[in-house]
């Protein structure tokens, strides 16, 4: 997911409409455009605090291999905030059941304006619709 995190980095958020921050560490081999704030490591009791202080709208939970169980969609879900990932492995279904949005993985490969206007979208109905 290190590469759909840096392809949406590149993109301006005045055009786009969407600001993105990392919260966690991002490889070294990625470099992020200066559309990303990269927050780094973090304990779990700050991730209230750290929600307000960006002013976190919704997650995306970036993952584009299919995981056995995945902490972070899981944290993300009881946010209570709109969580959305691609639709593969445990995140998919869980996203899914909690009625969150699934988009499809191919849209980690194309067009990252597309994916942002996706995400856009989602944030702005302040809700998230079924997984499609």
């Amino acid at each position: 997911g290190a590469e759909v995190v840096v392809a949406l980095s590149q993109l301006d958020p005045e055009i786009t409409g969407v600001r993105f921050v990392l919260l966690g560490d991002l490889d070294p081999q990625f470099n992020p455009d200066g559309g990303l704030h990269v927050h780094g490591a973090f304990a779990h009791g700050d991730l209230p605090d750290l929600m307000r202080r960006y002013r976190i709208g919704s997650w995306l939970i970036p993952s584009i291999w299919p995981e056995t169980f995945s902490l972070t969609t899981h944290e993300a879900l009881a946010s209570g905030l709109p969580t959305t990932c691609f639709d593969l492995g445990a995140q998919g279904a869980a996203v899914a059941a909690k009625g969150g949005r699934c988009l499809a993985l191919e849209m980690a490969y194309g067009d990252p304006t597309a994916l942002a206007g996706a995400l856009r979208e989602i944030a702005v109905q302040g809700q998230t619709p079924r997984a499609a």
